[in-house]
């Protein structure tokens, strides 16, 4: 059902499992009623069932066991429904453990040889008139189609949230170890300092007053780091053995570009697919509204106005929140853009060379107002991997 207008006709797709259960779906898809023939009135199987098992209970002349009415079983063996939808044909059989002498009791040690001597016992066909089928056929076609069209949106657009979110996950992994590293660096050499300055008070005592005033209340966080950086241009030792060995200016543009590449697709697909699929999710449920609200039509197929109010409001929540996503994809892609144009340019000024020197290579100017609110948010800060995965995982929407 991936076109808007619905199919001309209503196919049912009648099915039955060993257990005595006959369903009815719609295009193959949408349930439209489900049937348990071992209760059906007027079918004689329950009847059958309970006089197999007293049967069982009493014992026979011969001599033979019966088995438990609980090894008795019920097997679709054909199911169709008349051309017109009108009445659902069915013929189905009743099962029973085959009645074997002692000695292939014994030979049959295991429950699955058992079990796989089941035989029909006895054949039933029943013919359920279902005229509901018949008189509002095109109400359940018009809404079956509806429905299994936005069902197949549904798993489409979860798919690709899904896959955008593996890709940005791995991007961002990619970041985040170079973050970590250079964390470590940061907690190393703060340790070191803290422990050169204990040494030296020990070893001048008068001075330790004037070591321990002087010494850093804490350590300088990262974001402060690439701050400085960006307000003077200066780099500490760390932050300069970082940008040159660590994480070179190779390693720098090869994490921006994943980045990149992950953002701009992610900004794609919310516009190219998840918006549009929302937005079209929302016209077929208004449809579906409006058929719930046609009553005399639609009461008696379980169509119902308060549940399609409510899918309403999901639908446009859906939309809104594609747009949001794609906003907060196109902010996550500018700020990380502006934050490597940054490091690039500071691991070439290192390796005394100018930024703006070489024209077929040159690197952009950081904008100083995306830095800054990128590296306020912080490097652990992932606004659109929550965004994401939240949409992957919202079952509801």
């Amino acid at each position: 059902m991936d076109h808007f207008d619905p199919p001309d006709r209503l196919t049912v797709l009648v099915s039955g499992d060993a257990s005595g259960v006959v369903s009815l779906s719609a295009f193959g898809v949408v349930p439209l009623g489900s049937a348990d023939l071992t209760v059906a009135r007027g079918a004689g199987i329950r009847e059958d069932l309970l006089a197999r098992g007293a049967r069982g209970k009493d014992g026979a002349s011969d001599g033979a066991r019966k088995d438990p009415p609980s090894r008795v079983g019920v097997v679709v063996q054909h199911a169709t429904a008349s051309p017109d939808l009108s009445r659902v044909l069915v013929g189905f059989g009743i099962t029973a453990p085959s009645r074997t002498n002692v000695g292939d009791d014994e030979s049959a040690t295991t429950s699955e040889t058992k079990s796989s001597r089941n035989e029909i016992v006895a054949s039933y066909v029943a013919v359920a008139r279902v005229p509901l089928l018949a008189a509002r056929s095109r109400e359940l076609r018009d809404i079956a189609a509806h429905a299994a069209a936005l069902a197949a949106a549904n798993d489409a657009v979860r798919e690709r949230i899904v896959a955008a979110a593996a890709a940005w996950r791995r991007a961002r992994g990619g970041f985040a170890q170079a973050v970590s590293l250079l964390a470590r660096r940061a907690r190393e050499e703060h340790e070191a300092h803290a422990s050169a300055r204990r040494l030296e008070a020990r070893a001048n005592p008068r001075d330790a007053s004037s070591a321990a005033s002087s010494e850093p209340l804490g350590m300088v966080s990262l974001e402060d780091r690439f701050m400085a950086l960006l307000a003077v241009g200066d780099v500490d030792l760390v932050l300069e053995r970082f940008l040159s060995h660590e994480f070179d200016a190779a390693a720098a543009r090869r994490v921006a570009k994943q980045i990149d590449a992950a953002a701009t697709e992610t900004h794609r697909t919310l516009l190219r697919d998840v918006g549009p699929a929302a937005k079209t999710a929302s016209v077929r449920v208004a449809e579906l509204r409006a058929y719930a609200r046609w009553r005399e039509r639609t009461a008696n197929v379980g169509l119902d106005e308060t549940a399609m109010d409510a899918a309403v409001v999901s639908a446009e929540r859906v939309a809104l929140a594609a747009a949001a996503a794609a906003r907060v994809a196109t902010e996550t892609a500018t700020g990380f853009r502006a934050f490597f144009a940054l490091v690039l340019r500071a691991q070439r000024a290192l390796a005394g060379k100018n930024p703006d020197g070489d024209e077929t290579r040159a690197i952009p100017r950081a904008d100083p107002a995306l830095c800054r609110a990128f590296l306020a948010r912080g490097f652990e800060a992932d606004a659109l991997g929550a965004q994401l995965e939240a949409a992957a995982g919202d079952g509801a929407a």
